[in-house]
């Protein structure tokens, strides 16, 4: 889990948080465009399989706060650094 900030257009452009579950949404993402990551078949040649430039930016997404969530475990970001 990590906080997720954003700008909500439904109370003037306020920022808010809230929790953002980076597993939950890669599941969802993969669910809706019928991923199969379970069984073991190769999930990249279906993600290279979608048409949808959509998908792509959720997925760049979904990484992007993954990423910050190890680099802010890991000390950097967090105020730790020399």
């Amino acid at each position: 889990m990590r906080l997720e900030h954003f700008k909500n257009p439904e109370k003037n452009d306020l920022r808010e948080t809230r929790e953002y579950f980076p597993t939950d949404e890669l599941k969802t993402l993969f669910e809706k465009h019928h991923i199969d990551y379970v069984t073991g078949d190769s999930v990249f040649k279906q993600v290279l399989n979608v048409p949808e430039v959509a998908f792509y930016r959720d997925l760049l997404y979904i990484l992007t706060m993954t990423t910050q969530m190890v680099n802010y475990a890991e000390g950097i970001g967090a105020g730790n650094e020399e």
